[in-house]
């Protein structure tokens, strides 16, 4: 994959002073100025307040060839960018349940989500209780900007852990599409750190905010305390394959003369309506048996 190499590196080495780790850690060495291999370091609002003002602010492109194009446009949902051998949904999952198991080292079958946007405690299930979200949505990132920078850099955007966060499905189904002026977390005390994700994000992207956009974040950001430390996602999980604490038995594999389904993932995204798939459960899901949600993509559905 293409990387605008003179903007990202000189993006991401500014970036790097407004990171701290999900978690809560505040480390405090700088981060490292390679995307895949940050280091998270604690920064005060002020910090991200300098980097919204980076930002150009003007309104909102039009959607049009947005709509059903979800993996023409940002490429097909999940995919394994940093070849470590489980896609980005799974990897988001691992990195932000609790208690995370696994059938197979990389599909998650159970774990604790402490949900950020919601303060919810959400035990994973097959389904769409638990989502992975765009902290910018595609359909926001499409519409100021994304349409102007390559498709390398948009399947980039939409696969990014900086951008990605495991959150309630109903409460990611609410935001849709929204920016900040129109949608925040029910949380207020996690509006600092999705704020913060949301500038470093449309920073690195060449992505703008619209008017209502910035002055809704700078709103929040000034409540959030110059010196206080702002937390943002941490960064891409290893690309070294590792042994996952606890392991459930995969489903029975078929027989070496029949054709194998599909290996799904429930709630993901897919591209085929009507396409068929099995789950690390064995349970079977159609792709977009519920029709498309409101960004027009579609899920597999039970």
């Amino acid at each position: 994959m293409t990387r605008r190499t003179s903007t990202l590196a000189t993006r991401t080495a500014a970036l790097a002073l407004a990171l701290v780790a999900l978690t809560g850690c505040t480390s405090t060495a700088l981060a490292s100025t390679d995307p895949a291999k940050q280091e998270t370091v604690a920064a005060p609002a002020t910090e991200v307040l300098d980097l919204l003002e980076t930002l150009p602010v003007k309104g909102k492109s039009p959607m049009t060839g947005y709509t059903g194009n979800r993996e023409a446009l940002f490429g097909a949902a999940w995919l394994d960018v940093d070849s470590n051998g489980c896609d980005t949904r799974n990897d988001i999952l691992a990195r932000d349940l609790d208690d995370a198991r696994t059938s197979n080292g990389c599909d998650i079958v159970d774990g604790i989500l402490h949900d950020a946007y919601t303060g919810e405690s959400i035990p994973f299930e097959p389904g769409h209780v638990i989502q992975i979200d765009h902290r910018v949505s595609l359909g926001n990132a499409w519409a100021t900007g994304a349409q102007q920078i390559s498709y390398d850099d948009r399947v980039a955007l939409a696969n990014d852990p900086l951008n990605l966060i495991a959150v309630k499905g109903k409460a990611n189904q609410q935001k849709s599409n929204g920016d900040y002026a129109t949608w925040q977390p029910k949380q207020k005390p996690y509006r600092c750190e999705y704020v913060a994700a949301q500038v470093q994000v449309k920073a690195k992207y060449d992505l703008w905010v619209t008017p209502a956009e910035h002055d809704a974040m700078v709103t929040t950001l000034n409540t959030c305390g110059a010196s206080g430390s702002l937390l943002a996602p941490t960064a891409a999980p290893s690309t070294e394959p590792t042994t996952p604490a606890a392991e459930v038995p995969a489903p029975e594999r078929p027989a070496a003369d029949e054709a194998a389904p599909a290996t799904v993932h429930p709630g993901g995204y897919c591209a085929e309506q009507g396409a068929t798939g099995v789950a690390a459960t064995g349970k079977t899901y159609t792709c977009g048996k519920a029709g498309a949600d409101a960004g027009g993509r579609f899920h597999w559905n039970a």
